[in-house]
């Protein structure tokens, strides 16, 4: 499994688990997936420019 394949399951998962809006999912896999974004430097800044 890839990085963007595993952060996909991740972010799916994460959706179910705790009701986090589709759109927020469907939003950062698209960034995933086009190369766009911010990069981060931990997971904590990952989660938090996913989730603002």
């Amino acid at each position: 499994m890839d990085m963007s394949s595993f952060i996909r399951l991740v972010l799916t998962r994460t959706t179910k688990e705790y009701h986090v809006p589709n759109a927020t999912t469907q939003t950062a896999i698209h960034e995933l997936e086009s190369g766009g974004g911010t990069n981060a430097d931990t997971i904590d800044e990952f989660w938090d420019k996913i989730f603002q």
